[in-house]
Parts: C-alpha cells; sequence; structure tokens
C-alpha cells in the first residue's frame, strides 16, 4: 500500500493529497487552474496549494476506498505499488 498524506481543505474536510507527477508520463499533474479564495470550499484541494489537479481516483465500489490514480494527460492508470495502462 502506498502511504497516504492527508490534509485539511478550506471547509476543513480531511481528504488525501494529489499525486503530484504521473509515473507513466512524468508530467506534473498540477493543472494550471488556480482557485479564487472563493472556490477553495467546494473543492478539495491544500489552500496553500490552490491548485486542481489533472488526476482523478480510481474507486473501487466494493470497499467504497480508493484503490488507484487515473491520470487526466496520458490516460494512465496505476494502484498501489503496480502500474496497468
Amino acid at each position: 500500500m502506498s502511504k497516504k498524506i492527508m490534509i485539511r481543505n478550506a471547509s476543513g474536510d480531511l481528504f488525501e493529497k494529489r499525486p503530484e507527477t504521473c509515473p507513466h508520463c512524468k508530467l506534473s499533474l498540477k493543472s494550471d487552474i488556480r482557485l479564487t479564495e472563493r472556490e477553495l470550499p467546494s473543492y478539495n484541494v491544500d489552500p496553500d496549494d490552490p491548485y486542481l489537479y489533472n488526476v482523478t481516483e480510481i474507486v473501487d465500489t466494493d470497499i467504497n476506498n480508493r484503490v488507484g490514480w487515473y491520470c487526466l494527460q496520458c490516460m494512465g492508470k496505476w494502484y498501489d505499488n503496480r502500474e496497468e495502462s
């Protein structure tokens, strides 16, 4: 299992920090979309790093938990300690 880094967003909700780079395309997943202070409470982003990330969670609906990530740039998927294309 990869270690989860948990942070709080502007609403005070605890959530898992998004990955910084994709293991497939090696590009930064940080988008150029910077959220305004008014938009911050609506998104799970770190108030100290108010950018959206080009990655989404892969959720196992049977256990209702994140099991991997999906890169929105190269469409690559990766799971805890293993990769899939």
